[in-house]
């Protein structure tokens, strides 16, 4: 037997509320700063490439294409945190499932659904 209509309201009223959640938190939080890696370099005092090779090695995550990477300063200063010696290695495979989210409202906002 198939769902109900009521399933099919309930479930868009939970993706409403799970978007408004996400746009809630990232106002909490504010926006994120995006750094390039001539910048990331100079703040981490390591070369550029070093920056492109943590970011291809999943010890920063990356976002942008070819040479023209940026990484987030929060998490660059997470991995420099004293105490920390190493970030753990991130499987440059898998997609956050948060980005993978807000990916989506991306697209749907464009499509206009």
């Amino acid at each position: 037997m198939t769902g109900t209509p009521l399933d099919g309201l309930q479930e868009w009223i939970r993706g409403i509320v799970r978007e408004e959640v996400r746009c809630a938190i990232a106002d909490l939080t504010g926006p994120q700063t995006y750094l390039s890696t001539s910048e990331a370099a100079e703040i981490a005092r390591v070369t550029p490439g070093t920056i492109r090779r943590w970011v291809r090695e999943g010890r920063l995550q990356g976002a942008g294409a070819g040479r023209d990477v940026r990484v987030r300063r929060e998490e660059l200063q997470g991995i420099m945190a004293p105490g920390r010696r190493r970030a753990p290695r991130r499987d440059p495979q898998t997609v956050d499932a948060l980005s993978l989210d807000a990916l989506s409202a991306k697209i749907a906002a464009r499509l206009g659904a």
